[in-house]
């Protein structure tokens, strides 16, 4: 995304236990100042419930699911925590990329969720202009 950049961190762990984790963490970064960016200065926080059911629409669309009983059926997704947005995502050419690492809102056996939502899908809970060049 113009303007931004990007890390992402994986972090392997092993801590006892039937099996390791991996963590995945994006930190997105302006590139003219240097200043890490947070949810804050993406998302119109007032409106996180609205980006809330982006993403859990999404997740549903991606599983094939159209209510919250049915992806309960098929996952684990929402038994272990509920769906939250946090600072752990990727700004991309064409959308924000969410990852919720095992234990975060499904178990292990889910692994790591990836939820990809267009910009155009969240043009009303967005603060950035994600097509502006002026970024």
């Amino acid at each position: 995304l113009n303007g931004y950049m990007a890390y992402t961190l994986c972090t392997d762990m092993y801590t006892g236990g039937p099996h390791g984790t991996r963590d995945i963490t994006y930190l997105n970064f302006e590139k003219a100042t240097g200043k890490y960016v947070q949810k804050e200065d993406v998302f119109n926080i007032s409106k996180d419930s609205v980006l809330l059911d982006l993403i859990l629409r999404k997740i549903m669309s991606d599983r094939g699911v159209t209510t919250k009983k049915q992806l309960h059926e098929i996952s684990s997704i929402t038994v272990v925590g509920d769906i939250y947005v946090e600072n752990n995502f990727l700004l991309e050419e064409m959308g924000i990329t969410f990852v919720y690492n095992a234990y975060e809102i499904a178990s292990y056996a889910d692994g790591t969720i990836f939820v990809f939502l267009p910009y155009e899908d969240m043009k009303d809970v967005l603060k950035i202009r994600p097509n502006s060049q002026n970024q």
